[in-house]
């Protein structure tokens, strides 16, 4: 990737909060929202394959990133937006604070690595007393460390944390060794391996593999972010969520099937240099997994959250409907 493409990336990145994508061929009452994040690279595939003709979704769908975390919960809030891919915990915080929404489904069983220079550390323990630059302060990045380290018993008070409002400046910490230690997002973790090659770079703990390693290989990793509907479109939209569901899973395996094309498609929609996004698919842990079959995975991982603090959540653990059978 050379300097003026990452230049783009590291822009998009920060920006991509205020400069929404939509994608729309035609007028249609049904649009699903995403963050500009690699799970929603799979709502463009989805796109794709139905203008191709390919899709089993029979009615047209526009598919549109939201500006940031406030608006979509404005969106929400106001009915505008009624189906989106949203952090997970943001979900439940979102049902609990009183709006009537289902989560349909966790489109990724973890995308966060620590990055650092390759054999510097092996264990979360080894941060303590080291510098590590985080993103977005009590958003999932952060949480996510402050839950492993909990869990394993790591001083989270003695890692020296370097909290950033972007990842994207968390990643300009590492690269001028202002850190020692990165805790990024795929894509952004490669584009960091990339830019960082003089460091002798390297993911130096795969936080996913931390957390089924705490749990003897019983989760199947951290569900960050799936797809939140209201129930009014669910209602609406019945047939439509089934066969998006479907859709879905058939977007997935051809995008790993797929990267070159599928990381063509992710630049158009996400805003971000297609070599940063094929090489993240692989590290990304996308999937199409239905709620209401990974109820285990799913409560594991917000009581984890609750018991840190319950207001993560809104408060109290998630209700028994919130989870959507389709």
């Amino acid at each position: 990737m050379n300097r003026r493409h990452f230049l783009q990336y590291a822009g998009a990145v920060a920006l991509s909060s205020q400069f929404p994508f939509a994608w729309a061929d035609t007028p249609s009452p049904i649009t699903i929202y995403g963050p500009g994040a690699l799970p929603s690279l799979l709502l463009g595939v989805a796109k794709q394959r139905q203008q191709q003709g390919l899709s089993v979704i029979q009615e047209t769908f526009n598919v549109e990133t939201w500006r940031t975390p406030d608006v979509l919960r404005a969106g929400l809030a106001n009915g505008s937006i009624q189906a989106s891919i949203v952090p997970s915990y943001v979900a439940v915080n979102l049902a609990n604070r009183g709006l009537d929404v289902k989560l349909v489904n966790i489109m990724t069983w973890g995308l966060v690595d620590i990055v650092g220079s390759a054999g510097s550390i092996s264990s979360l323990k080894d941060l303590e007393g080291r510098s590590v630059a985080v993103p977005l302060r009590n958003d999932m990045p952060d949480l996510v460390l402050q839950a492993l380290c909990k869990l394993q018993g790591v001083d989270f008070k003695k890692i020296k944390i370097n909290y950033t409002a972007t990842p994207a400046e968390s990643m300009a910490y590492w690269l001028k060794d202002r850190v020692e230690f990165a805790v990024l997002n795929e894509p952004l973790t490669s584009v960091a391996l990339m830019r960082g090659k003089s460091k002798s770079p390297e993911r130096v703990l795969n936080l996913r593999e931390i957390w089924r390693d705490l749990h003897d290989g019983n989760s199947q990793g951290l569900p960050q972010a799936g797809l939140l509907v209201s129930s009014a479109f669910y209602e609406q939209n019945r047939e439509f969520l089934q066969h998006f569901q479907s859709e879905l899973s058939s977007s997935l395996d051809w995008s790993l099937a797929n990267t070159a094309e599928a990381a063509k498609i992710g630049s158009k929609l996400l805003d971000i240099p297609s070599p940063a996004i094929k090489a993240a698919i692989p590290h990304a842990n996308l999937t199409v997994a239905a709620a209401a079959d990974i109820r285990e995975d799913l409560e594991l991982f917000f009581k984890t959250l609750y018991d840190m603090n319950p207001q993560i959540l809104g408060g109290s653990m998630p209700k028994d409907n919130f989870i959507l059978s389709l």
